[in-house]
């Protein structure tokens, strides 16, 4: 990869996880003790393709979160945070494996933030979105910025110098649901109302009743004295 200052860049990318998995690996040696969540993602927006026009949207996609990770010499040269590695379809020649073009991205991150990623997966959700700031791409012609294009060939290790992680909390279904009756009709009912007021809604409502039921049986004698005429 040639020197920093010459990557092209900085392009971001936004994309969206759609499923996660987790290794947890231990051993005597602290130093092989690695924590990692990976997740499978897919363009939101964004089209990236190659400098012949040949679409990437297609590949995996996946991303991996490393808890302290140490990262490479690569990430150490370019002071960044982890790289968008791009994998060429693989068959081999003799027919016992293969594997589909891929742009695996991974990440180290703290402690913090890899256990608030955990606790999230452990709870059946996933963060609505992740922002890539990467170096080893660049923005394509058109003026909203939507396309992106990566010569594979000259910077197959895109790198991510920055990466930001959004969430979105909801209110819990069960709090709107603790709602009663009573509360319900203590906030939709007016406190500036008097008690006349109310007296008079109440004896209103009496009438309206009596009026109801009075319809009913002014129907229930026409329909009888009509059965009795027809006979």
């Amino acid at each position: 990869m040639e020197n920093e200052e010459r990557l092209p860049g900085p392009v971001l990318l936004h994309l969206e996880p759609i499923s996660c998995s987790m290794e947890f690996s231990r051993s005597r040696d602290p130093e092989a003790q690695l924590s990692s969540l990976t997740m499978r993602l897919h363009l939101l927006d964004d089209e990236v393709r190659t400098p012949d026009g040949r679409k990437l949207n297609g590949a995996d996609w996946t991303i991996t979160f490393q808890e302290n990770g140490t990262g490479s010499e690569l990430t150490k040269q370019y002071n960044a945070i982890g790289l968008i590695n791009y994998y060429a379809e693989y068959e081999s020649e003799y027919g016992d494996g293969c594997s589909p073009e891929g742009c695996h991205a991974w990440a180290d991150v703290d402690s913090s933030t890899f256990t608030l990623l955990r606790e999230m997966a452990l709870a059946g959700k996933l963060p609505s979105g992740l922002r890539l700031c990467t170096y080893g791409m660049k923005y394509g012609w058109e003026p909203d910025g939507s396309a992106k294009e990566w010569d594979v060939k000259a910077y197959e290790n895109a790198v991510i110098k920055d990466l930001k992680i959004f969430t979105t909390f909801v209110k819990p279904l069960e709090l709107a649901q603790d709602v009663s009756e009573d509360d319900v009709l203590s906030v939709t009912q007016p406190a500036s109302e008097s008690p006349e007021l109310v007296a008079l809604r109440s004896a209103t409502k009496a009438i309206e009743r009596g009026n109801a039921r009075l319809g009913w049986v002014v129907a229930l004698l026409v329909v009888t004295l009509a059965v009795v005429i027809l006979r």
